[in-house]
């Protein structure tokens, strides 16, 4: 068992923590951890802790050193969306979401491997931390004990609820009475998908149903369809009122168990009040309680390290010159990282990544001994080594 792999599933997790908490298989706790600086706690008010790890870390202890747990592939694929310029599109949030929906499955699926009795079932609670609960969101446990991995699949062809009937764009000429043409199909390999529990599918272009969707099992054996529709855009708001027409859209479908979740770069507010007169009119109040919702106001506290995706969609004009915009408080986490410090850190850092498009191990080091923060080499070897 990989010291450093518990310890990064617990940051992308979400997961609380005493500070005396023991990494199983060792007698090393957080807090000595936290002392080294290979991470930081941040108390929450249940009195617990978080394990707080700067992006810029995290992405240097992934990317580091081979991992064989399904969760840090998927961590990776991540990263990719995060960093690369050509990758923030809608095609690309939409993936970056479908890696983070497949990260938690088979992150707590690894979870459930070490601690079964805390981790084999996992409340909806736990897996949509840090979003918008709704208040008649659905309530149980999604079952992840044994699910050795959970791929992510691109359709060629739309899913609108039923899996027996996929959906395709024809064209002129084109036949759709074959059986191939009653079948799903991977959109980059053209291989025939059946679709599967924990599987997360990435839906077919312009599908009038969720942009992504994956099939879980509750712990009482009941599959249910985890649905998401993620949204991409420039400056705006979005109306809670649109995400109540998209709930309702995916809903009517089928008849199946579903929970709906939606995600976006920008804040989800009320309805404007459209009136042509200035008499005051009773304000109207759009609720989705059914829903998880995830805007720019949540991404912190969802996304973790890399909640940056969602502030780094400048505007569709994805150029180099936004490309290291890094904000220094995300690195105040870091011990002894007064904001001072954390600024000029993010300055140095954004200037190596604009200069060479990336940042190296030597890089990092640099940067942090020139803030006075000398443990980082101990932080490092740490998660180089197991």
């Amino acid at each position: 068992m990989g010291n450093a792999s518990f310890v990064l599933a617990l940051h992308l997790l979400h997961i609380e923590v005493d500070r005396d908490f023991i990494i199983p298989g060792t007698d090393i706790t957080i807090s000595f951890l936290e002392s080294i600086g290979a991470l930081a706690l941040s108390q929450v008010s249940t009195g617990k802790f978080l394990v707080e790890i700067p992006y810029i870390l995290l992405k240097k202890y992934i990317q580091h050193k081979v991992y064989k747990e399904d969760f840090i592939s998927h961590a990776k694929q991540m990263i990719k969306y995060s960093d690369t310029v050509q990758e923030r599109y809608w095609q690309g949030w939409g993936l970056f979401n479908c890696h983070a929906t497949a990260l938690q499955l088979s992150g707590f699926s690894y979870m459930a491997s070490i601690l079964p009795t805390e981790y084999s079932t996992i409340p909806y609670s736990l897996f949509y931390k840090g979003a918008h609960i709704g208040s008649n969101s659905r309530v149980g446990n999604i079952s992840v004990k044994n699910v050795a991995s959970v791929p992510v699949v691109r359709l060629k062809e739309q899913y609108t609820g039923d899996v027996s009937c996929p959906k395709k764009v024809t064209r002129i000429g084109e036949k759709t009475d074959s059986a191939e043409s009653k079948k799903f199909h991977s959109k980059y390999s053209g291989d025939v998908v059946e679709l599967r529990d924990y599987v997360v599918y990435h839906n077919g272009s312009n599908v009038l149903y969720a942009d992504e969707f994956c099939f879980v099992r509750e712990d009482n054996g009941k599959q249910v369809e985890l649905c998401q529709q993620v949204k991409l855009y420039e400056n705006v708001t979005f109306s809670m009122e649109t995400v109540r027409e998209e709930y309702t859209k995916v809903m009517k479908t089928s008849e199946k168990e579903k929970q709906f979740m939606f995600a976006t770069n920008v804040a989800v507010e009320q309805p404007k009040q459209k009136t042509k007169k200035k008499a005051q009119r009773p304000k109207i109040e759009v609720n989705c309680d059914e829903c998880i919702i995830v805007d720019m106001k949540d991404a912190p506290k969802y996304y973790g390290s890399f909640s940056h995706m969602v502030s780094q969609m400048y505007d569709g004009k994805f150029s180099l010159k936004n490309f290291g915009n890094i904000p220094p408080e995300r690195f105040t986490v870091i011990p002894s990282m007064t904001i001072d410090r954390a600024t000029k850190f993010a300055a140095d850092m954004n200037a190596e990544i604009l200069t060479n498009g990336v940042a190296t191990i030597s890089t990092i080091q640099t940067c942090l001994l020139n803030v006075h923060i000398s443990n980082i080499n101990n932080a490092l070897e740490y998660f180089e080594s197991d």
